[in-house]
């Protein structure tokens, strides 16, 4: 199960970053940044499905969001 944990805070970790760490903030946004989050529990359903527990999932997502806020990607709008 610790294995499960890391490879999925590792992937997270590679695709996502914490809002706080580049986005600004936005105290009219519903996120509190200017930035888009992602639904992280949806992002490793969407991966881990089939392959890890759905409670398994869930725990590191809200652990994750729990730890570091909201994620979002970086690259948000980037077409290139």
């Amino acid at each position: 199960m610790d294995s499960a944990i890391a490879e999925m805070r590792a992937w997270v970790k590679s695709n996502f970053s914490p809002l706080i760490d580049f986005a600004l903030y936005d105290n009219e946004s519903p996120n509190g940044y200017a930035w888009p989050d992602v639904e992280l529990s949806e992002e490793l359903h969407d991966e881990f499905h089939g392959t890890y527990p759905d409670e398994l999932i869930e725990r590191v997502a809200s652990e994750l969001e729990e730890a570091n806020g909201p994620w979002g990607r970086e690259d948000y709008g980037n077409d290139d």
